[in-house]
């Protein structure tokens, strides 16, 4: 079951690389603009909701629910992290380890599903 939910966006930074293929990945904003998360369980801000090419204009969905890709078979209501391209996989739990989101429907790699993001403190 798939459905639209109302959320925050940021859209005011630039892509720092061509993201046109990182749709609904794991963005985080670094010197000059937003790019996807490259680091196993790293920090994002939110979920990348375009396909912007470098230097235009990143929307990053940072509260509430939004479309992820997969990189990992995810279970239902499964807790995820970031892997280093960008997508969910299931959160380990391991040192240093950020939970990003909880997945409503699960699914397998290359899947795009929906999840609750976690809002960080």
């Amino acid at each position: 079951m798939a459905f639209d939910a109302a959320g925050l966006n940021y859209g005011s930074a630039l892509a720092t690389t061509d993201l046109s293929l990182s749709q609904y990945k794991f963005a985080k904003l670094v010197s000059g603009g937003i790019t996807t998360t490259t680091v196993a369980g790293e920090f994002a801000m939110g979920v990348l909701q375009n396909n912007p090419k470098q230097n235009e204009s990143a929307n990053v969905r940072f509260i509430g629910v939004t479309k992820i890709t997969l990189g990992a078979t995810v279970p239902d209501a499964g807790i995820v992290q970031t892997d280093n391209q960008g997508r969910a996989v299931p959160f380990t739990g391991a040192a240093g380890m950020v939970p990003l989101g909880q997945v409503i429907n699960g699914g397998q790699v290359g899947d795009i599903t929906e999840m609750f993001l976690f809002q960080s403190v």
